[in-house]
């Protein structure tokens, strides 16, 4: 048992570093900083926990607030203390036991390097305490270099360290010069954040022994710690990215359709919430709508299409309107674009489905479509031919009437077979009659199966809209249907697809 629970230790580390070298090629979000907790022993969290597999001082309860709060953050550093310690926590960091001010001077740059970092919780002194303070702006002049160098800004929340058990007034010395060399570099411009863990001790109750914190004491250095982070970390939020940020669609047969696709993308750190997208001119259309109601994560994406069909001449504006819980909502976006007419014949306007509603579900097998009667720019007369097919994309669907409104009569298509057996069937006597009889039944049986829908409709123009009775359809069922609108001269202009269900 106790070989398995060491193999086990030695094990766990080398796995969770193979886990976020993964998670290292993946994209980070916006918002995520990447914070070098570095000093010394403290750092490292030595004091009551002897165990480093489970030694984590202050980082892992204040890792654990900064990520309960919704930060995103990234300790990063060459050394790994607690990577046992639970709840889990990103355990690297830069605190190496028994160091001075004066050699972390001489290494920062280089911790920098292997571990490029935006903020730096400098806690650095205690060891060989000098009241000088000139080995911390030594680090701090490392930094600047290092910046300067690499074109990376960082910030540094430099701690008045903790004081002894046993007070130490070479320790105050030490911190109130710290803290005045660094107050004239902030004065000067340098990204430097005081932190004052000296004073936050109660050094009866917080310390394990003369120089380290117990449990307890680096809990309140963590409660210290956020608070300064706080002030400086990014709020990490969804930020909504919409592709293209306008659109001008050009110039569009008076109604003719174009179609463009927009993608938004979640740029921010936090989960995008869209709601329910929306235009405000009857020429642009939402079609194809994976965004509106949905929760887009990181680098998630989503897709609509805008379809632009002009119903006159001249230029259209409209806008499309993108709510969502990215702090910049409402998004509005642009939209153009210009209808024209042809100098022989135009399009009628698509048919506007009426009903059923997309999805409805239907009592009784009889149904009645029900759609607006579209206009045609050259005043021609416009004709409908109704589709209702159980594909749903209306394979082998020929359409079952032509129903021309200002007729008031219903034209049958996709009875032409059946019209000429009929015709032959009036033209034949006698015996070959009665033997074309069954063939014609067993014909026109075949038919009533493959065109799934029959019935009668006509138009109201007093109304503006057209029906079409579709009867004995299948009960427990799902139907497609579309119409389409024909102004006789070749322009035919379909409109969108409905389903509905019987029951």
């Amino acid at each position: 048992m106790e070989k398995r629970k060491r193999a086990i230790q030695i094990l766990v580390p080398f796995l969770l570093m193979f886990i976020l070298s993964i998670n290292s090629n993946a994209a980070e979000p916006a918002c995520l900083r990447r914070i070098m907790p570095l000093g010394d022993s403290i750092t490292a969290g030595d004091g009551e926990i002897t165990d480093q597999s489970y030694m984590s001082g202050y980082r892992r309860p204040l890792y654990l607030s900064l990520r309960d709060n919704g930060f995103q953050i990234n300790f990063v550093g060459s050394l790994q203390n607690g990577n046992l310690a639970t709840p889990a926590f990103d355990y690297d960091h830069e605190g190496w036991g028994g160091y001075r001010d004066d050699q972390t001077a001489q290494l920062v740059y280089g911790f920098l390097k292997d571990n490029p970092a935006d903020f730096i919780l400098l806690h650095i002194g205690t060891n060989g305490i000098n009241p000088d303070p000139s080995d911390v702006e030594n680090i701090l002049n490392e930094i600047d270099r290092y910046e300067s160098d690499y074109n990376r800004p960082i910030t540094v929340l430099l701690a008045r360290i903790i004081n002894r058990k046993e007070y130490s007034p070479e320790t105050t010395r030490f911190n109130n010069n710290v803290e005045a060399m660094a107050a004239a570099r902030i004065a000067a411009g340098d990204r430097i954040l005081m932190v004052d863990m000296e004073s936050a001790l109660n050094y009866s109750i917080h310390m394990w022994d003369n120089l380290h914190p117990n449990e307890l004491g680096y809990a309140r250095m963590a409660e210290v710690w956020f608070p300064a982070l706080e002030e400086v970390l990014p709020p990490c939020v969804p930020d909504l990215s919409i592709s293209p940020a306008s659109h001008n669609f050009g110039n569009v047969q008076v109604n003719g359709t174009s179609t463009k696709m927009f993608n938004i993308t979640n740029a921010g750190g936090a989960d995008l919430m869209i709601g329910n997208l929306s235009v405000n001119m009857a020429e642009f259309a939402l079609r194809n709508d994976l965004c509106s109601g949905k929760t887009i994560p990181y680098s998630g994406t989503c897709t609509f299409d805008i379809v632009f069909s002009p119903s006159r001449e001249g230029i259209v504006n409209g806008t499309l309107l993108v709510p969502s819980n990215d702090p910049d909502s409402p998004l509005n976006v642009s939209l153009s674009g210009a209808g024209y007419l042809l100098a022989g014949n135009n399009l009628p306007s698509k048919p506007q489905l009426k009903s059923p509603v997309e999805g409805e579900v239907l009592q009784g097998t009889d149904v009645t479509l029900k759609w607006q009667n579209s206009s045609d720019p050259d005043g021609d007369t416009v004709g409908y031919h109704v589709y209702c097919c159980k594909d749903e994309n209306f394979i082998g669907c020929t359409p079952m009437a032509a129903v021309n409104p200002s007729g008031g009569r219903p034209l049958y298509a996709g009875i032409g077979t059946a019209g000429i057996l009929l015709a032959l069937f009036g033209s034949i006597t006698g015996r070959r009659r009665k033997k074309l009889i069954l063939v014609i039944g067993v014909l026109l049986a075949l038919g009533s199966l493959l065109v799934s829908c029959g019935g009668g409709g006509g138009g109201d123009e007093g109304t503006g809209e057209s029906t079409y009775n579709v009867l004995n359809l299948q009960s427990g069922t799902t139907y497609y249907w579309k119409v389409g609108a024909d102004d006789g001269n070749g322009g035919v202009n379909v409109s969108d697809k409905r389903s509905f269900e019987t029951r």
